[in-house]
């Protein structure tokens, strides 16, 4: 804050460099601040001098302002300011009344790239923007009092329109963060850079103090984009280090604009005027908001977001009130300053020219104190703007929103519990829900740290996940609609028979994940298939041509997702396995048991027993095969596998016995003519078909698509779309799709090119050692065995940060109080 000094010090220093430029230091003008608008001695307004007018050029060359000075003259601009301050006020009130009753609308999802970092380009973008916020207003205070005169205003007017511009700031600051939350940081931020673009044309061109209050008005709420600035900082730096950093670099932004606007206001109001300096920033607005509208994503998380008013509520939290007030109490007094300081320069330039008598001291005296206190009312409203939504605070850009309190320079090995350990003067630490919990005693790996202790960090993050709980799931989301669990079974007519297509993929589904039971009072028998929440589109499609009802079956535990299930019990379940059966490979002797149902107890238990034997061995049978059974097969046991992030396919089926392996091989050799690898690992207790070959798999994959490949139609497409040139977006893009199973243990683009390294450095010692270069086998060799230690610990560090990674969303979704359907990057 130590900037009170410099609006004085600009104000006199642009007077003088311009003067010096000219030649005509000891002569006044009627620019900037050289012009004076009062005479101290006789206490009245001079009048205007010839040829200039209250809606003038004031300080433009004869040759300068030529075009510009016809069109404002006559009235063309100022109609065309005063049009779109209405058009926008009139838009502004429209809006508001349609969301008041039609509600927000929905929020893009999350774009993929963001969780790949954020570009320095845009970093440089919300400096930029973050500087010229505080620009926008700090630029024209040194004109104040000869705006005072072009708009035919007052001192109080003028100063107000300062303070008015920060107050409303304030209020839509924190209308505006909230509204980033629920529709999306992109579409707030364009309508506010746009605002500002045509606010300051319209603050140019204003040749009344009403019509340039109007303006100021729009500018503030355009100005209102601060607090979304701070929430995208958030969205793109997880890591409370990087964002302590990225803060800190826009706080510097927004110094350096602070800085220089008085003096370029300054400088622009005595060379041209004191609205170019608005038409430019106009034009700058507007080249800033192309660029967001061309190069920006939408980075706010996805979920649902809580209530408005709770999120509010949080502020009479007695840690954030005291920091508020604090806050307001510092930049009350540098508001009341900044409102007022050209006048103040006025004072001190008249006092060096001549005497002042005691009444005009008295009048500017106690006009600064009128402002003191709105002034400090202003800094209390600011500090609340800096607060304001759930994601977009200052202290929630380097902390957590979880109700504790953090230092920011706590060394990045020690805990917050440790932290308040060691330090009982520390408030006690208020945690309200166990992920918040977990993540405060998570360890992070250092730089520094050896293989040893990241392994050892690594393995204490998996443990705590394993007993970490997803919150309680209560819907789930199937062919573009929410359903509230559990879904019920509804009565349908038993005479429906749904198409041979679509029972031929069932039953490839079925026979891949479905598993055949008997009740536990073995009244009879039920069909059942499980999968994770994000896949529940498929077990809607066996309840909508099987019937059965939909339910959760488990919940979610650290990296495993809650669990669905389909089942189907009664007549239902017979029903279902009398279509199922003849169209089944690997189950059709359990479906065939199950849909003749015995009804006396001896024969029920017999009929289970023959179940249970039929599980212990490969009792599949050779029957027809088609595409539709193919992806429903494939859809429920199969893998699309890219190998080295490289332009290279694979599919893969395991299984544990190796019939319906043979069936689908002989399948695709007769109907496509492709040979496929079909591998027994007897160790291991399983067997694997696999095709390779890009083009192979492609054709395969196009033909799944067509037959109605549905839980992996997305990893398909993408393996479809594969091209040298793509590999790596590609391959980034199905490892987002996949389980969590590899959580952690994939190699990201910077392993694979360690790996690859690695691989070439191999490649070549056993060059040198097959030429008899020993020494030089040697030395290779030494330093593939230093690649591959530094390989193997970049690689714990990369497992700990997906894994602190995962366990931050997962505390997103308690923060959220999520219920489903979707948790994306889950």
């Amino acid at each position: 804050m130590h900037r009170l000094p410099w609006f004085v010090f600009a104000s006199a220093m642009s007077e003088a460099f311009a003067r010096l430029v000219r030649g005509s230091i000891f002569s006044d003008s009627q620019g900037g601040l050289g012009s004076s608008r009062v005479d101290f001695d006789a206490g009245i307004t001079p009048a205007h001098p010839a040829g200039s007018s209250a809606g003038s050029w004031p300080g433009a060359e004869p040759w300068s302002w030529d075009v510009a000075r016809c069109l404002y003259e006559g009235d063309v601009l100022a109609k065309l300011s005063k049009g779109l301050v209405a058009a926008v006020y009139c838009g502004f009130i429209a809006v508001s009344v349609r969301l008041a009753l039609v509600g927000l609308p929905n929020k893009m999802p999350r774009h993929p790239s963001v969780e790949d970092g954020c570009p320095r380009s845009w970093v440089v973008f919300m400096g930029v923007v973050y500087a010229f916020i505080y620009f926008t207003t700090d630029q024209y205070v040194p004109s104040l009092p000869q705006m005072e005169v072009d708009l035919l205003g007052s001192e109080s007017l003028m100063s107000g329109t300062v303070q008015m511009n920060l107050c409303i700031k304030a209020v839509f600051g924190m209308a505006t963060a909230g509204l980033s939350d629920r529709i999306g940081r992109r579409p707030v931020l364009l309508v506010c850079l746009t605002l500002l673009s045509l606010a300051s044309f319209c603050c140019g061109c204003a040749r009344k103090i009403e019509w340039f209050i109007a303006s100021r008005l729009l500018q503030g709420m355009g100005e209102s984009l601060e607090p979304v600035i701070f929430a995208m900082a958030r969205d793109y730096f997880a890591e409370p280090s990087e964002r302590f950093v990225v803060v800190a670099a826009l706080q510097m932004m927004a110094f350096v604009g602070i800085a220089l606007a008085p003096l370029v206001g300054g400088l622009g109001a005595h060379y041209l005027s004191w609205r170019a300096s608005f038409f430019g920033l106009a034009l700058i607005w507007g080249l800033l908001a192309s660029y967001a509208g061309l190069a920006m994503v939408e980075c706010c998380p996805d979920g649902e977001s809580q209530s408005y008013l709770s999120d509010l509520s949080r502020i009479l939290d007695p840690h954030l009130l005291c920091l508020l007030l604090t806050e307001s109490c510092v930049m009350g007094a540098y508001f009341t300053f900044n409102a007022n300081s050209s006048y103040l320069a006025e004072v001190v330039k008249q006092m060096l020219q001549k005497s002042l008598n005691c009444g005009t001291i008295i009048n500017h005296h106690n006009n600064y104190q009128k402002a003191r206190w709105l002034g400090l009312w202003k800094g209390g409203l600011l500090a609340l703007l800096c607060w304001a939504g759930s994601n977009t605070s200052l202290a929630g850009a380097a902390g957590r929103e979880d109700g504790t309190c953090c230092s920011l320079a706590t060394a990045p090995s020690g805990t917050l519990l440790e932290l308040h350990a060691k330090n009982k003067r520390l408030p006690k630490l208020k945690i309200v829900s166990a992920a918040a919990q977990l993540l405060l005693a998570t360890p992070c790996a250092n730089p520094c740290d050896g293989l040893q202790k990241i392994e050892a960090k690594n393995k204490d993050l998996r443990k705590l996940l394993k007993k970490f709980q997803w919150p309680r799931l209560k819907y789930f989301w199937a062919s573009g609609r929410t359903y509230s669990l559990p879904l019920r079974a509804e009565s349908r007519e038993l005479s429906h028979r749904p198409a041979n297509a679509r029972l031929e993929y069932l039953a490839g589904f079925f026979d891949g994940d479905g598993c055949v039971s008997c009740q536990t009072c073995l009244s009879g028998c039920m069909l059942v298939v499980v999968q994770s929440c994000d896949q529940a589109e498929v077990l809607m499609l066996f309840r909508e041509e099987l019937g059965g009802s939909i339910s959760r079956l488990q919940e979610g535990k650290g990296l495993r997702k809650p669990m669905l299930q389909w089942r189907v019990c009664g007549d239902s379940a017979r029903r279902a396995a009398r279509l199922l059966a003849p169209r089944s490979i690997t189950k059709q002797k359990q479906l065939l048991l199950a849909s003749p149902w015995p009804k006396t107890k001896s024969r029920r238990e017999g009929r289970k027993a023959e179940l249970c034997a039929l599980k212990k061995h490969d009792s599949a049978v050779s029957g027809p095969c088609s595409w539709s059974y193919f992806a429903g097969f494939f859809d429920a046991e199969g893998y699309i596998k890219q190998k080295n992030r490289g332009a290279s396919l694979s599919l893969e089926i395991k299984q544990k016995h190796p019939r319906v392996l043979g069936s689908l091989r002989e399948f695709v050799a007769t109907t496509s003519g492709i040979d496929t690898a079909f591998r027994n690992y007897t160790k291991l207790a399983y067997c694997v078909l696999c095709v390779s070959g890009l083009s192979n798999c492609k054709q395969i994959l196009q033909r799944l698509l067509e037959a109605g490949l549905l839980c992996k139609a997305t990893q398909a497409q993408l393996a479809l779309s594969l091209t040298p040139e793509n590999a790596a977006e590609v391959s980034t893009e199905l490892a987002g799709l996949t389980g969590n199973q590899m959580c952690g243990k994939r190699l990201e683009t910077a392993g694979q090119e360690r790996a690859n390294k690695i691989s070439a450095a191999q490649k070549k010692a056993a060059s040198f050692s097959r030429r008899g270069l020993h020494t030089e086998a040697e030395t290779q060799r030494h330093e593939v065995a230093e690649l591959k230690q530094e390989h193997v610990r970049l690689k714990a560090v990369h497992e700990n940060h997906q894994l602190l990674e995962y366990i931050r969303k997962l505390q997103s979704l308690h923060e959220n109080s999520w219920e489903g359907p979707l948790a994306p990057g889950m």
